[in-house]
């Protein structure tokens, strides 16, 4: 897997203005200040099996926002896919501080939806904050009712990724207190969990280790198809049909034919070379989700293996590798729920199998995975076929 290997991650801030037009696919949108480059190196990401960067991302999105007539436009803020590398970058300043020219001259309070794409841990999934100018307001004020304020956390995999929707709480938090827009004395107000709602609804999942970035963008056109409609939490209980799988295969090859139209309207795409690059599964019969996790494990482990090192260390090093790291955490969550469910300090592995593949879309290798990395962690014991806790949970 080409892990964002080739990801055009840079300070958004200090971005250098580089001028090396042989390798430049367009510049979008052309004539406004919040733009993005996309060089011949971001359409590269676009081929099979291989993760979106920042660029494309931000290219598809604002393009998405482009298409908004100009009143929808002004009730939505799209950060770019920088926003939550540089607000939680290690600094000598607080964490707000490090983004606190991002909101220069805009009210985030005003709009009813803030959309945050996030890549971490190479996972591309979006936060979105609905109605926060209202959180306020008593509950039984008519504008509250009408209004609710909320979170969406929109996922792939499903994850919930309660650190990353912490970090916008006290992003907000300082935000409101700072913004020049808002009355003073109103300005201490802590955006929590108590005050918002926030919901993890159940997504159209990826098919594979790659295409979060395509779901990602496809959540956000579909949210944009009828913005008024998704500034109400109820909206989201009935989006797990938004991705046609058909529809969605051909994602990459719409995204490439949007860029090259775009290069020629700005006179570039002639003195360009393309690279070759196949957009579509190889021919044959098709691996299950399964197959390809076992697929990419192995690999993993033969490759680590020829380079000699140890295979007991190859291994340990696999498990890190193949299993997300927010993943891993949902599925120490799950095992703790059940080992509460069934009250007993010792479980078979089979009953673990069955219920996170049926119930939580869990792969072998993923369970597998997790359970030798919970052992290496000290928590559980693996014996034969059974699992054995070592404290009580």
């Amino acid at each position: 897997m080409d892990a964002l290997k080739n990801c055009n991650i840079i300070d958004v801030e200090k971005e250098p203005v580089v001028d090396r037009p042989d390798d430049i696919v367009c510049i979008y949108p052309e004539h406004q200040t919040n733009r993005v480059t996309v060089r011949l190196v971001d359409y590269a990401s676009l081929e099979y099996d291989t993760y979106l960067n920042d660029a494309i991302v931000n290219f598809a999105l604002s393009h998405i926002l482009l298409k908004l007539d100009h009143t929808l436009k002004q009730k939505v803020h799209v950060f770019d896919t920088h926003f939550y590398d540089q607000l939680t970058k290690k600094s000598d300043k607080g964490k707000h501080d490090n983004v606190a020219r991002w909101t220069k001259n805009i009210d985030l309070f005003k709009k009813q939806l803030i959309v945050i794409p996030i890549c971490k841990n190479q996972h591309w999934f979006t936060i979105l904050v609905i109605n926060p100018g209202v959180i306020t307001l008593a509950d039984e004020c008519d504008e509250r009712q009408e209004k609710e304020p909320f979170i969406v956390v929109l996922d792939s995999l499903g994850a919930k990724h309660y650190d990353a929707v912490q970090d916008i709480l006290e992003y907000l938090t300082v935000e409101w207190g700072e913004n020049a827009f808002i009355d003073k004395s109103n300005a201490a107000f802590p955006f929590n969990s108590s005050e918002m709602v926030i919901t993890s609804p159940k997504c159209p999942g990826q098919p594979d280790l790659s295409s979060c970035g395509l779901y990602l963008i496809e959540y956000m056109s579909k949210t944009f198809e009828d913005i008024n409609k998704f500034c109400f939490l109820d909206s989201y209980r009935t989006i797990n049909g938004w991705a046609n799988e058909d529809y969605m295969k051909m994602q990459r090859s719409n995204i490439a034919a949007l860029l090259k139209e775009v290069s020629k309207k700005q006179d570039r795409f002639d003195h360009l070379t393309f690279p070759d690059i196949n957009f579509f599964p190889p021919s044959g019969p098709s691996l299950t989700a399964e197959e390809e996790d076992w697929a990419y494990f192995n690999d993993y482990v033969t490759s680590a293996a020829e380079n000699q090192r140890d295979f007991s260390l190859c291994r340990q090093y696999s498990l890190q590798t193949f299993v997300r790291v927010d993943r891993y955490r949902q599925f120490v969550v799950l095992l703790d729920r059940l080992q509460h469910k069934t009250k007993t300090q010792c479980i078979q592995i089979k009953i673990v199998k069955d219920y996170l593949k049926d119930d939580h879309s869990f792969t072998e290798p993923e369970i597998m995975c997790c359970l030798n990395q919970m052992e290496q962690d000290g928590s559980i014991m693996i014996d034969q076929n059974e699992i054995y806790f070592r404290t009580s949970r």
